[in-house]
């Protein structure tokens, strides 16, 4: 794992790891099957 020398690298590191977690459950409410699954993942 990357060594952090500032409070920005980890704020920009944990910002895009919720962009990742945002964009993978964005995929899952696209391949939700039905609208409680959907609403869950939303």
């Amino acid at each position: 794992m990357k060594e952090f020398t500032n409070v920005n690298e980890i704020l920009d590191f944990a910002i895009a790891r919720e962009q990742d977690a945002v964009d993978f459950y964005n995929r899952l409410v696209g391949n939700a099957r039905n609208n409680d699954m959907r609403q869950i993942f939303e």
